[in-house]
């Protein structure tokens, strides 16, 4: 099967992170081989879960709310962790050892391929950080990584602030979001000072 519509739904599938072609090539069949119920069920689904979920107003988190949960209830915490994407406050919220604030930078600096932090973003980040004395960065440690953490670093002019960064022993250009619990724990216990 090569037509433009199954090409189109390849690639849109392959957009996914971490579909591979093979694995867009098998949901493509799966679809396929599917009743029409299921399909008109799982677009259907697929549609509400979108409209009910929406960005948080102050940590860029997805909830049902303008302001998450997390948001809602750890409004008095003094400890704030910023991480790469929404998901990632999961794996850390998993592991029950974290009962700060998170805040979501979206998007690593890459001067390369003209990739910045948003304007919203930087402000939103500064207001997150106005009420607390400890902010962790939970970002990849690749370079990119490494520059945006240099970046935020010196936004934050208040030197009564912390910064501390996951402890190494996370493997260079690994991501949160594949780390085991107890390397995610470890990494939180023994952050960094920058």
């Amino acid at each position: 099967m090569n037509d433009e519509l199954h090409n189109q739904l390849l690639k849109l599938l392959k957009d996914i992170p971490g579909i591979t072609t093979k694995q867009a090539e098998k949901i493509i069949y799966f679809i396929l081989f599917s009743d029409q119920t299921y399909v008109n069920n799982l677009t259907n689904v697929l549609q509400i879960f979108k409209q009910m979920h929406k960005k948080c107003k102050i940590c860029n988190n997805f909830d049902k709310s303008e302001i998450c949960h997390i948001c809602e209830k750890r409004n008095n915490a003094n400890k704030l962790l910023v991480v790469l994407k929404a998901e990632d406050i999961q794996k850390f919220e998993d592991l029950d050892f974290f009962n700060g604030k998170y805040f979501v930078i979206e998007r690593l600096i890459n001067p390369v391929k003209k990739i910045f932090i948003d304007q919203k973003n930087i402000e939103l980040f500064l207001l997150s950080i106005e009420n607390v004395n400890e902010i962790i960065l939970a970002l990849p440690s690749n370079l990119e990584g490494q520059m945006t953490m240099q970046y935020l670093k010196s936004l934050v002019n208040d030197k009564t602030k912390k910064i501390y960064q996951l402890s190494t022993g996370i493997p260079v250009g690994a991501s949160v979001d594949f780390m085991d619990p107890i390397t995610l724990v470890q990494s939180l216990k023994n952050k960094i000072e920058i």
